[in-house]
């Protein structure tokens, strides 16, 4: 991976927030600024290549599916079937999938914030890796779906209109089986303060006591009588060994459950009800996120759905400490998405290659496609062998 493919990372990020500056300050018409910030970035998400290890399972999956594969969610599946049927590629895929959850954010989340913020608010977006990774340049495709059908959803928390909430998790789930997962949310979010502040206190002894979370999981499952899924790694606690890594880590970490004390102090702050809920979304994220600190990675999983409230919650945060200067709040963040890229890069080859930069499809033919296939499988079943050794403590 060379120096130009590292380097494209930073220049998405100052790129893009670089245009909705210029929107504040020369105010364009017909904000022409802004737009070319939002085409940009549809561009970027559109022609990624080999961005995560999900780029190129994806791409087999496509063909699985065209050759009578019928393995995953029913609207996943007629979408890729679709799009096969009248003859559109992959790539193709990719382009629709991220353009609809780009255009989801900004219409329901960035078109929120008064203009002279959206620039902040686009940049700390961009530098948390889960967003970033995921979501503009990485390997987050099918729950992509799923997490710009979240953000639609959440209206309906608002508005107090569970049905409609219900029946949007369904159509989400249509998509990536983990939106279930997201059902309790209607009914948390909707806590008063001195109950959620009560429940956060709860979810804190799953972390103090981390193996408590997965054996209730466990028994749940066994007693409705799915005890394959009880039996499945993904609920087991993955330990680990004291490293470098692990400890720059832990200081990572560290910067995540000071987000969360700030950000559950400007809860109180608000008394707008929307507000709050997109705050308390947030700290479930934060929470999520602490979890994995202790070896809890099923969390991975659910994450994308929360941390795009990063956008609203940041601006909400800047009106209440007008005091802190916006280059400051911006270094912060943008150091520590320097320190998980930097561990990114210098990660074991096989997951470095696909996070460590982006990469333009434009700039590949089938002999590039080939090749990479053949070693994204053989890597796979490396992988999977490390994996279950993981789980097994070896």
């Amino acid at each position: 991976m060379n120096l130009f493919t590292i380097g494209t990372y930073y220049i998405i990020i100052f790129m893009s927030t670089m245009l909705f500056y210029m929107e504040k300050h020369f105010r364009s018409r017909g904000r022409i600024f802004e737009k070319s910030a939002i085409v940009f970035l549809l561009v970027i998400a559109s022609l990624r290549y080999k961005s995560g290890r999900d780029y190129l399972n994806y791409y087999q999956i496509f063909d699985w599916i065209q050759n009578g594969g019928e393995r995953f969610e029913a609207g996943f599946y007629l979408l890729y079937k679709t799009l096969g049927e009248l003859g559109l590629s992959y790539q193709f895929s990719v382009s629709l999938i991220s353009t609809f959850t780009l255009l989801i954010i900004v219409i329901v989340l960035i078109k929120e914030i008064p203009f002279q913020y959206r620039y902040v608010s686009l940049f700390l977006f961009l530098v948390v890796w889960e967003n970033f990774f995921t979501i503009v340049a990485g390997s987050m495709y099918r729950q992509s779906i799923a997490v710009a059908i979240f953000i639609l959803s959440v209206q309906y928390i608002i508005k107090k209109r569970f049905f409609a909430y219900l029946l949007m998790i369904f159509l989400g789930s249509m998509f990536h089986l983990s939106m279930v997962l997201l059902l309790p949310i209607y009914f948390i979010s909707r806590f008063k303060l001195k109950w959620f502040y009560g429940f956060i206190a709860l979810l804190g002894l799953f972390y103090i006591f981390p193996n408590l979370l997965p054996n209730m999981i466990k028994v749940l499952l066994n007693a409705i009588g799915l005890s394959e899924m009880a039996n499945l790694n993904y609920l087991s606690i993955i330990h680990r060994e004291f490293s470098i890594k692990e400890l720059l880590k832990n200081i990572f970490y560290i910067f995540v459950f000071i987000q969360f004390i700030y950000v559950a102090k400007l809860l109180r702050k608000t008394s707008d009800e929307k507000e709050q809920i997109y705050i308390k979304l947030l700290l479930i994220g934060f929470i999520f996120k602490l979890y994995i600190s202790v070896g809890f990675d099923m969390f991975h999983r659910i994450l994308p759905y929360f941390y795009p409230f990063y956008i609203p919650v940041s601006y909400y945060f800047l009106r209440e400490h007008p005091k802190i200067k916006n280059g400051y709040l911006m270094s912060l963040f943008f150091i520590f998405f320097i320190i998980v890229h930097v561990k990114q890069i210098a990660g074991p080859s096989e997951y470095a290659d696909y996070s460590g930069g982006y990469q333009f499809v434009i700039f590949k033919d089938e002999g590039d496609i080939h090749k990479d296939l053949q070693k994204y499988n053989a890597e796979a079943s490396e992988i999977f062998k490390k994996q279950v050794k993981r789980l097994k403590g070896e």
